[in-house]
């Protein structure tokens, strides 16, 4: 993606937060969530306007970021801890069904299975795709 690109998106998500932190303080829209979601993601935007800049006129900060995206090591290790956090998405998820079958919350573990099976399914798949393009 492109520096512009990601300075806009970075913008835009500024704008929908203060759109969404305005709409719930004039009551157009209902409850502190759209209002907590709002800060969040002017937080998010505003961090992401300072990280551009600074990536836009720091040359160390810039080198140093294109070394930690680039670097074979880096992207090892951040394909590694993604399949970590899966790992334990999937085994916390299933523990937490069964304990949930054991507090009799059907409702619950049935809504949790369903999100683990997806997981199970999605990985499946992209094994599927990934290793027919290698």
């Amino acid at each position: 993606m492109s520096m512009n690109k990601r300075l806009a998106l970075s913008i835009f998500w500024v704008v929908c937060g203060v759109s969404l932190i305005v709409l719930s303080s004039l009551a157009i829209i209902d409850g502190t969530l759209w209002s907590g979601t709002g800060g969040a993601l002017c937080a998010v935007g505003i961090s992401q306007i300072v990280r551009q800049v600074k990536f836009r006129t720091d040359p160390e900060y810039r080198e140093k970021m294109r070394i930690v995206e680039t670097d074979e090591r880096n992207r090892y290790i951040r394909l590694k801890a993604w399949a970590w956090a899966g790992y334990c998405t999937v085994i916390l998820g299933g523990l937490t069904v069964i304990g949930l079958l054991i507090a009799n919350l059907r409702y619950e573990a049935t809504l949790l299975s369903s999100c683990v099976c997806f997981l199970l399914c999605a990985y499946w798949i992209s094994y599927f795709v990934i290793q027919g393009k290698e």
